[in-house]
């Protein structure tokens, strides 16, 4: 847990530059913490002294009036998919979105040095990793028509093409706080399926992007996210086509 130097200042910010949000209110510890005293035999003039000890400590680090920390939930964005030329005709499904063990909390993930990473409490996603990013690829898949016509978990369909996601690195670099940047990592496994059974792969490359935050918050963060992301796509859409190409030529 932070302390309260840790979480509140002048500015009320974190000492990440992390703006924020909600208001503190009286304690229903420190009544509790009184008759506890009283009973061990603290006189009423040390519970004063005590009383006032708290009471400056609180002001000095900002728990009195700070803000009281309040875990905020993100998702990310559905991303636009731009028009294609040339529609496929394959039934796609995106049979797996898996997340690295370092990264499969919802917290998000701070990079500090070569090896400690922070996981914040206070911002987290609204629901686990790869089940927060299975829901735009999906819609990216749906909407572009550049892997073909989607076929939606427990169709009936069987689909001809299958895409499998996996990510790798997915968090916040703080090794320079000056310029933090959001970092993601995929890996895009693309085959063909025949009679239910893997065929020819079609497309296995990683894609890494880095974004710089506009401000140090988990809102931008977040952002920043999106704009990995949209980045990878629109990069395997035309790869896809490329390689699509390449198989159709030979």
């Amino acid at each position: 847990m932070k302390t309260c130097l840790e979480i509140a200042g002048a500015d009320e910010r974190r000492p990440d530059g992390f703006a924020s949000s909600g208001r503190s209110e009286d304690s229903p510890a420190l009544p509790a913490l009184s008759r506890l005293l009283q009973r061990k035999g603290f006189s009423k003039d040390a519970l004063g002294t005590l009383a006032l000890i708290l009471l400056l400590a609180a002001i000095f680090c900002g728990c009195s009036s700070g803000p009281l920390w309040q875990r905020r939930v993100h998702a990310f964005s559905v991303p636009t998919a731009p028009p294609v030329t040339t529609s496929q005709t394959n039934l796609v499904s995106l049979n797996r979105v898996s997340v690295s063990s370092l990264f499969q909390s919802r917290f998000f993930t701070y990079r500090t040095g070569n090896t400690s990473y922070e996981q914040d409490p206070y911002a987290a996603f609204l629901a686990p990793p790869e089940r927060s990013l299975a829901e735009p690829l999906r819609h990216w898949i749906r909407t572009s028509g550049a892997f073909g016509r989607l076929v939606e978990p427990g169709s009936g369909l069987s689909a001809s093409l299958t895409i499998e996601v996996s990510v790798s690195q997915l968090y916040c670099d703080f090794r320079e706080s000056s310029h933090p940047v959001a970092t993601m990592e995929l890996r895009w496994l693309i085959y063909k399926l025949s009679d239910g059974s893997p065929g020819r792969i079609v497309l296995d490359k990683v894609y890494a992007r880095e974004t710089p935050l506009a401000k140090k918050s988990p809102a931008a963060i977040m952002t920043a996210w999106d704009n990995d992301l949209y980045q990878i796509l629109e990069q395997v859409d035309s790869d896809y086509a490329q390689a699509n190409a390449n198989l159709a030529a030979h």
